[in-house]
């Protein structure tokens, strides 16, 4: 478990606690900042939703962190879980929490094999597939070999593969580079660069590529920091982001309006159907809900319907490109 920064804790403080007369969520994140998306909307909602308390516990990023959260959630009684931003993290908690017959809501969590691992989780952002297609079609009309970096984790080899198979499909053999850090990464032949990986990874790339004409960068690469990493000079640099036209500002995290749009869901489903996880399970499936992000609803699989991926621009100037 990594100790939370100064934010964390101030966030941490902010938190309105289980207790009498409350509804007790888990929130199973680990202290990056994705997780902070996670706990600063839960800050912000708690007027809203007064009946709700919070349990965070650090799923540390991992399998073995996401398993361990999912059994302490368990032991704890908490049956009612959003979270698990990283999809190792998230397919090793699902078959704990199935166990239990917990509800999952997943705001970052993009595998396409997470809402098939158990019954009740309900995803809020679209899984890696629609992603790589939003990077295929972008890579195929530039008309130049694209390199595809690929950080070596579950995330960057699931979107990895997905983009690389679309792009051999339409006859756009990309250079595949896979990596466990940037330095590894041999100098590379100019043309358009897809990147797949966490921030960190992106962010110690970024001062390389400035002399690329299309840098494309996949959703985990959008923090408040990701502008820091950029150099003078970049072209057309561009990040995956969810949601549409709304988009509200470039520095934002990558799962501020998902994290919201789950608790804003989530609260609605335990205010009509009580706090037992099967029925909130059962209405979850069967109602649409206005969010932040609009109004959303699940198909049977638990996968949203209404929200997709779109490029967000950060450089030259900030913009945002609805697809």
């Amino acid at each position: 478990m990594t100790a939370p920064e100064p934010e964390w804790a101030a966030l941490l403080s902010r938190l309105p606690e289980p207790g009498p007369g409350r509804t007790t969520i888990g929130l199973a994140v680990d202290t990056g900042p994705h997780g902070a998306d996670l706990l600063r909307a839960a800050t912000v909602l708690a007027d809203d939703f007064p009946e709700l308390g919070y349990l965070w516990l650090d799923d540390g990023a991992s399998a073995a962190g996401g398993a361990a959260a999912a059994r302490a959630m368990d032991a704890r009684g908490v049956r009612l879980v959003v979270g698990h931003f990283n999809s190792a993290s998230a397919l090793a908690a699902a078959p704990l929490y199935a166990r239990g017959g917990a509800v999952l809501l997943a705001p970052g969590a993009t595998h396409p094999a997470l809402t098939g691992a158990m019954p009740h989780c309900f995803r809020l952002c679209a899984h890696d597939l629609r992603q790589a297609r939003l990077f295929a079609e972008e890579l195929v009309v530039t008309g130049e070999r694209p390199v595809l970096v690929t950080q070596r984790i579950a995330h960057g080899k699931s979107l990895g593969d997905a983009i690389e198979d679309l792009l051999r499909a339409a006859g756009c053999t990309p250079l595949r580079i896979d990596a466990d850090r940037p330095a590894e990464i041999p100098p590379l032949p100019p043309g358009p660069v897809a990147v797949i990986g966490r921030h960190a990874f992106a962010a110690a790339l970024l001062p390389r590529l400035a002399s690329h004409p299309r840098v494309l960068l996949s959703d985990d690469c959008r923090t408040p920091h990701l502008l820091d990493a950029i150099r003078p000079g970049s072209s057309d640099l561009r990040v995956a982001a969810l949601g549409g036209a709304a988009d509200p500002a470039p520095n934002g995290g990558a799962y501020a309006l998902t994290s919201r749009a789950a608790l804003e869901i989530l609260a609605g489903a335990v205010e009509i159907a009580g706090p037992g996880p099967a029925a909130v399970a059962e209405v979850l499936r069967i109602r649409r809900w206005p969010t932040c992000l609009g109004t959303i609803e699940f198909d049977a699989m638990g996968e949203p319907l209404g929200i997709d991926w779109h490029w967000l621009r950060i450089a030259p100037a900030f913009a945002v490109e609805a697809n």
